[in-house]
């Protein structure tokens, strides 16, 4: 470890001119102001004196932890993190979400008149029902991902599908899914349809734009805005540091144009603006229906008062705008890495401390 950091303390001196004992004397101060592990410094390319001339208001990931504990309340949590609430409480108010076909082994919650599925026959008779129909399956608590299948079809004989990537994926795996007891069940949703230019420049595959909304008392606004691009083979925008291979993008909170594309962390990162799969520039791309997102977003985070750090994650459909899910306890050093600005503005600030910062 200690060779490869003397590594990294080489490149960064070399490419960016800020010497050894500079790096150094960050490493320290930060870990114990900000909580920062020495990778992490490296990652969110904090040594960069253009970008950061001062490391204050940046944040790591426990810092980021502890942002979301100062302005999120336990009790609320639920509201976000149960699906079958989020979405009945969105339902109710008429937000756009996606269309719940069915749950399994969700008990008797619902989140609007799907069909509840409980064991493994009754989920079996359902695909055989809809054999033909595309399908996306995600969990009713979850998270990166995990336990989440897009499917295209099935084969009654084989019991088996074939996914939206062409894997196949057996019954048993989703029966399996439906069995962990951390996901609670599972939701059966009809696979939307992206905006025309959103499947142009990015594919077919999920690719939601992540909003990360403030809430300080009655008022509400948008602090930080990424877009999850999704690759070919992924069936999820999940970008957990690089390692599926789908991009980030920084976008403009204001217009819904794209600032910046990434494709890891630094020193694996290769920067680019065309997407790998489709050949499309997506270097001040516009987001479709960027005002409507925005305020559908506001209008919906009233919903969940007790909630004052929120994360939205927004379909751009062909319908127009889809309220995909609530997110709590973000990774906020990923847009300060994108934005290239510490997250921690005089606005947040001033929120915080009346948080007991």
């Amino acid at each position: 470890m200690i060779k490869l950091v003397y590594s990294w303390l080489k490149k960064v001196e070399k490419e960016y001119g800020t010497p050894k004992s500079t790096q150094i004397i960050d490493i320290i101060t930060s870990r114990f102001t900000l909580k920062l592990g020495v990778s992490e410094y490296f990652e969110l390319e904090l040594f960069d004196k253009k970008k950061y001339p001062t490391l204050k208001n940046c944040v790591g990931r426990k810092v980021s932890a502890k942002i979301d504990k100062a302005l999120n309340q336990d009790g609320w949590r639920a509201t976000a993190n149960d699906k079958i609430l989020n979405y009945s409480l969105l339902t109710h108010f008429n937000f756009p979400i996606p269309k719940t076909i069915a749950t399994y082994r969700a008990g008797n919650a619902r989140i609007d008149n799907e069909k509840s599925l409980s064991s493994p026959e009754q989920l079996h008779d359902f695909f055989t029902e809809h054999k033909e129909d595309p399908f996306f399956i995600k969990p009713v608590h979850g998270t990166y991902g995990r336990g989440t299948f897009s499917l295209s079809s099935y084969d009654i004989n084989r019991c088996s599908f074939q996914s939206s990537t062409g894997k196949n994926i057996s019954f048993d795996e989703i029966v399996s899914a439906g069995n962990n007891p951390g996901y609670k069940g599972l939701l059966i949703q009809k696979r939307f349809k992206h905006h025309s230019t959103i499947k142009n420049a990015v594919g077919d595959n999920i690719s939601c734009v992540r909003v990360i909304l403030i809430r300080d008392g009655l008022n509400a606004f948008v602090h930080r805005a990424f877009w999850k691009i999704a690759r070919i083979n992924n069936i999820t925008d999940t970008f957990s540091y690089g390692k599926h291979g789908n991009l980030l993008a920084d976008v403009d909170t204001t217009t819904g144009h794209i600032k910046r594309v990434i494709t890891g962390f630094w020193p694996e990162k290769n920067p680019t603006s065309i997407h790998p799969d489709t050949g499309v520039e997506l270097s001040d791309f516009q987001i479709p229906d960027w005002d409507l997102a925005i305020q559908q977003c506001i209008a919906a985070s009233n919903i969940f008062s007790g909630l004052s750090l929120q994360s939205w994650d927004i379909a751009f459909c062909e319908e127009g705008p889809v309220l995909m899910e609530l997110n709590t306890e973000p990774n906020l050093e990923v847009p300060q890495l994108l934005s290239e600005k510490p997250f921690i503005d005089e606005r947040l600030l001033k929120i915080l401390k009346k948080n007991n910062w």
